[in-house]
């Protein structure tokens, strides 16, 4: 909560992405041949993960905390694909973390975003009649907490749903169940978040922000929707022949 913004952005989004290539380079190589020793640690880790980030932000009302919260849960979709094994979840993974991490990128660029006279703001109060006031903004925010929620026809939809679908090719139900469930209690904060945003009285208007912070938030969005849902099978396949630059 108190690191700047754009340290939280860069470990937000392309720390996790690094973390993600590092786990596959780790894991499906060496370790590759101790697939069964290391799948059950990966399933609980996973499972306490999709439920502490779900389960945790509920209470927040700070958006960077908020988000951090979020991340936790993410990560915990992730590791579903890792858990699945590299057949069947390596693509599966490669694509959600591409997708988590343009969306990761978007919401925190719009915290850069939330700025008026008085300073910075933080709090989720702060995108109160947000629709009202910055109209556009107030859809690129929306179109990004769909997408990294999980719901239809957006980016982050796509990414959860080959993430299920590879736990369930590999037989992992309860892990998949848990993750649904994770998903209708992240509804909660997620939804909260544009009740406030098209609804309620409307704050002091924010300043309009710097051009690269725009190009940030209008281009994530754009990506979420609906450009990668349309493409959503050329970049599973993408993610595939992307698999030839890993040394395994």
């Amino acid at each position: 909560e108190g690191a700047p913004t754009p340290v939280v952005v860069f470990f937000a989004s392309g720390a996790k992405i690094a973390t993600v290539m590092v786990f596959a380079l780790v894991l499906f190589g060496p370790f590759g041949p101790l697939f069964e020793q290391w799948q059950n640690v990966l399933i609980l880790i996973s499972g306490a993960s999709m439920l502490v980030g779900a389960v945790g932000a509920l209470k927040q009302n700070n958006l960077k905390r908020l988000f951090a919260y979020s991340t936790i849960g993410n990560m915990g979709y992730v590791l579903i694909a890792f858990a699945a094994g590299e057949e069947i979840g390596l693509n599966a993974a490669l694509v959600y973390i591409a997708l988590y991490g343009f969306t990761q990128l978007g919401l925190f660029a719009t915290l850069l975003a939330m700025r008026t006279s008085s300073g910075w703001l933080e709090e989720v109060s702060d995108l109160a009649g947000l629709s009202q006031t910055r109209p556009m903004f107030a859809v690129c925010i929306t179109i990004l907490v769909a997408s990294v929620a999980g719901l239809p026809p957006f980016g982050g939809f796509f990414g959860k749903f080959i993430v299920f679908a590879a736990g369930l090719e590999a037989n992992l139900l309860p892990l998949v169940i848990i993750g649904v469930i994770a998903s209708v209690i992240s509804l909660g904060y997620y939804l909260r978040i544009l009740m406030v945003i098209w609804g309620g009285e409307p704050k002091p208007k924010f300043e309009r922000p710097a051009a690269s912070v725009s190009l940030t938030i209008n281009g994530t969005t754009l990506l979420m929707f609906p450009i990668i849902p349309i493409f959503a099978g050329w970049l599973f396949t993408f993610a595939g022949s992307g698999r030839l630059a890993l040394p395994f």
